[in-house]
């Protein structure tokens, strides 16, 4: 009962920080890189490569700067295929319809994916997570999670 209280409690938590972060986002970034709210569904479409920490629930372990590639097709209009791949610990595929431009935001049955998408010039980034996560009778039990900030390659 304990580690299911704690998995609520943090999936909460974890709920809560991501919608004060888009929430908050909303201003120009001061680095240069502003939310694409005019790009294009193409602008999604490719390879997005660097790096990113992985954070295994079971095990309690984070791995920092480990290599993640993810990339975006489009299978039908407005319709992408995600696939993120963090070699030795993370793979995953997820679909979705691109609601929103500089946003995306897919759930599977066992995986998530939220994204947001940058412009700096003609230079484009996504930053975001991925959960893998399983039920247990009515409860989420998260089992990742990988953060990434990534350039288009």
């Amino acid at each position: 009962m304990h580690n299911l209280l704690i998995n609520v409690f943090s999936v909460c938590i974890f709920s809560l920080l991501l919608l004060l972060t888009i929430g908050c986002s909303e201003k120009e970034e001061e680095d240069g890189w502003d939310k694409c709210h005019d790009c294009t569904v193409e602008s999604w479409l490719g390879v997005f490569s660097g790096t990113c920490d992985h954070f295994n629930y079971n095990s309690n372990l984070t791995q920092n700067d480990l290599p993640i590639t993810i990339e975006i097709s489009e299978t039908a209009p407005e319709y992408l295929e995600v696939k993120i791949s963090v070699p030795q610990y993370y793979n995953s595929t997820i679909y979705g319809d691109l609601i929103s431009s500089p946003i995306i935001s897919f759930a599977g049955s066992g995986s998530s994916v939220t994204s947001t998408l940058y412009k700096n010039g003609q230079s484009l980034k996504i930053t975001g997570n991925s959960k893998k996560y399983h039920y247990e009778s009515d409860t989420l039990v998260m089992e990742e999670v990988v953060n990434f900030e990534l350039l288009k390659n």
